[in-house]
């Protein structure tokens, strides 16, 4: 579904060139959810926004579906995924009802598709219609307005759907409640998932594989068992010892 092949991208910084991304190739399969881990400043919301043409890359070129993102036109490239950023990034003068469903106006379905679809994801993202549709974001918890993020994301029924630090505004309670919510929505919608998180126990739960990264570049990809059983070095070991043996989880 997403294939990065030999992708860098530098920035200017003060005058001085820096690497964020270094000559990086993967690949993300079709139906699954990939996790990309590391500490902060190792690129990884850089990698996830090189994939919706957030970001170009400076070199290197980045496949959805086999198509060159750079020959699709940027617009219709991103509705073509849905992306989540922490604490769901709410319009605050529109209701909940609004907020989801914008995208389907912006692409002029008409008033009674757009309801439909977003009491819909309501009732999918378990924020009932008749409770929540006509609050406003301020009147929602912080697990809540995460959920309508969600919902919002999955308007047009992208087959991508892209989220960067989605659950790390949340207390510990309600994170965990959320990324349990989480793992049961991606049964029900399919999609091809990319999350960028610093919590490693995070990104083995959710993902079914996870990418780790340090300093613009991937050290290993693989699942919890291929870390355990045969870490790519000794970076990855000590990576693993200090955030997840050691229990402490964030990055």
């Amino acid at each position: 579904m997403i294939r990065l092949e030999g992708v860098s991208r530098t920035f200017l910084a003060e005058g001085r060139e820096v690497t964020a991304v270094k000559d990086i190739t993967l690949e993300i399969f079709a139906g699954e959810c990939l996790c990309l881990i590391g500490k902060s400043g190792c690129g990884k919301t850089t990698t996830l926004r090189l994939i919706n043409r957030l970001l170009q890359p400076t070199s290197g070129r980045v496949l959805v579906d086999g198509v060159d993102t750079e020959t699709v036109d940027p617009i219709r490239l991103r509705r073509g995924m849905g992306y989540v950023v922490q604490s769901g990034a709410l319009f605050p003068h529109l209701t909940v009802r609004r907020n989801v469903e914008l995208m389907c106006r912006v692409e002029g379905w008409d008033g009674a598709r757009s309801l439909a679809r977003a009491n819909e994801l309501l009732t999918l993202v378990r924020l009932p219609p008749e409770d929540f549709a006509e609050r406003f974001p301020s009147e929602l918890s912080g697990g809540q307005r995460q959920r309508v993020g969600v919902a919002r994301a999955l308007a047009l029924d992208p087959d991508i759907l892209l989220m960067d630090e989605p659950f790390g505004a949340l207390d510990p309670v309600t994170r965990h409640e959320v990324q349990q919510e989480f793992r049961e929505l991606e049964g029900a919608v399919n999609k091809t998932v990319v999350i960028v998180t610093h919590d490693l126990a995070e990104a083995f739960l959710l993902g079914d594989r996870v990418a780790l990264m340090a300093e613009g570049e991937i050290l290993q990809v693989g699942t919890l068992d291929d870390f355990r059983t045969a870490p790519a070095g000794p970076r990855v070991q000590r990576f693993l010892e200090q955030h997840l043996e050691g229990g402490h989880g964030q990055a």
